[in-house]
């Protein structure tokens, strides 16, 4: 058996178990290159797999940063790649892969962040944005990992996030409302002081959203301090309401 088959079945194997997080730091490689191959290939398999398996390649792209930036950068190219239409991927979960490493490195988060943004900003004109919804789904829940430690980052994308509240698609629209409450969380902890009115407009009108969303009781399934949780969408858009910035 090659080395990238063994691995990819020990991840695999670990990654199943229900006691996956007691072994978590065993995989979190200082980012050896030849792990990430078999993480990114247990993405397609879905489920609580697909969640985990995100989790850990984000945490190697980022362990590999503080060691190799080029190489963190490159895999990270990749990983675009593989969100382009053209490679013939669908790109399960490399969303949430890209936002949990930069998440984690401030040198990645400063240079991709706004790629990983641009999945959620339809411009009407050629851009990244993604129009498969299932995908798109993951791209708000992309947006809120990193949203959660970098909101400097996000707030600039504020009104795409709000747009993902209008969405015809009920699951993009708990997405975009958690991925809100992630950041409306960081922002009261993490950027002090008064905000933009272009901002306060824009966060007034994403209270007349959630407050649209707050009688579906529709379950949303996310990934939360390596855990795959449900909430109504109702819930969590009332969340979000209670933190939003005024």
């Amino acid at each position: 058996m090659s080395k990238f088959r063994a691995l990819k079945a020990d991840f695999q194997n670990r990654l199943s178990s229900p006691d996956w997080k007691t072994v978590l730091p065993q995989l979190e490689l200082e980012g050896a290159v030849e792990t990430l191959a078999p993480l990114l290939a247990l993405l397609p398999r879905g489920g609580n797999l697909r969640w985990r398996a995100a989790a850990t390649l984000g945490v190697n792209i980022a362990a590999l940063a503080a060691r190799d930036l080029e190489s963190a950068r490159t895999f990270l190219r990749r990983l675009m790649w593989h969100m382009n239409e053209e490679s013939g991927n669908l790109g399960w979960g490399i969303p949430e892969s890209m936002a949990e490493a930069l998440a984690r490195s401030p040198e990645l988060a400063d240079e991709f962040s706004h790629i990983l943004f641009s999945y959620i900003n339809d411009t009407g004109r050629a851009d990244n944005f993604v129009e498969h919804i299932p995908l798109l789904r993951s791209c708000y829940h992309a947006a809120g990992i990193l949203a959660a430690t970098r909101p400097d980052l996000a707030l600039p994308h504020l009104e795409n996030f709000v747009r993902g509240l209008e969405s015809s698609d009920p699951q993009t629209q708990g997405q975009a409302a958690l991925a809100l409450l992630r950041l409306s969380t960081a922002l009261r902890s993490r950027l002090p002081g008064k905000l933009a009115p272009s901002v306060k407009k824009t966060l007034a009108k994403a209270a007349r959203k959630l407050k649209a969303l707050s009688g579906n009781a529709e379950a949303c399934e996310f990934f939360d301090n390596l855990e795959v949780k449900t909430e109504s969408i109702a819930s969590i858009a009332m969340k979000t309401l209670k933190v939003l910035p005024k």
